[in-house]
C-alpha cells in the first residue's frame, strides 16, 4: 500500500514537472510569435516618424529573443532538420530587419527599400504558423500526460 502511494506520488510529481516545463516552452514560443508579429506590424507602418526607433528597439531585443527561441524550440521540436530550418528562418528575419533599418536611414529608392520588407512579409507568417503548430502539438502532448 505504501509502495503504491509512493509510486503514485512520484508519477504525479514527474508529470507536473513535465507540464510546467512544457508550459514555459509554450509561453516562450508564444512570446516569440508576438515578437515576430510586432516586427511585421512595424515594418508595414506607412508613415511614422518613430519607425526607425521602433525597429532599433526590435533589433536590440532580437538576440535575446533568438537565444530563447532556440532554447525552447529544441524542447518542442523533435525533428532536427525542422528545428534548424525554423531557427535559420528566425535568424534571417532578424538580419533582414537590420538591413531594412539601414535602408530606411540611407537615400535608397523605394524598390531597394522594399526588398527586405517583402522578404520579411513573406517569411514571418509561415514561421508563425510553424510555431503555432508545434506549440499546439506540445499542448496536446502535455494534456495527454496530465490526464
Amino acid at each position: 500500500m505504501i509502495k503504491k502511494f509512493l509510486y503514485i506520488t512520484i508519477f504525479l510529481s514527474c508529470s507536473s514537472m513535465i507540464f510546467c516545463q512544457n508550459r514555459e516552452a509554450i509561453d516562450s514560443l508564444f512570446a516569440t510569435k508576438d515578437y515576430l508579429s510586432e516586427i511585421k506590424n512595424t515594418i508595414n507602418i506607412q508613415e511614422d516618424v518613430n519607425k526607425v526607433q521602433k525597429i532599433q528597439k526590435l533589433i536590440r531585443a532580437g538576440s535575446e529573443k533568438e537565444a530563447r527561441f532556440k532554447f525552447f524550440l529544441k524542447k518542442v521540436v523533435n525533428d532536427h532538420r525542422e528545428y534548424e530550418d525554423m531557427t535559420r528562418s528566425f535568424h534571417w528575419i532578424l538580419q533582414s530587419l537590420v538591413l531594412y533599418k539601414s535602408d530606411l536611414t540611407t537615400n535608397l529608392s523605394e524598390n531597394e527599400k522594399n526588398s527586405e520588407k517583402m522578404y520579411m512579409n513573406r517569411h514571418i507568417p509561415p514561421l508563425i504558423n510553424q510555431i503555432y503548430f508545434y506549440t499546439k502539438k506540445c499542448q496536446e502532448k502535455s494534456e495527454t500526460h496530465k490526464n
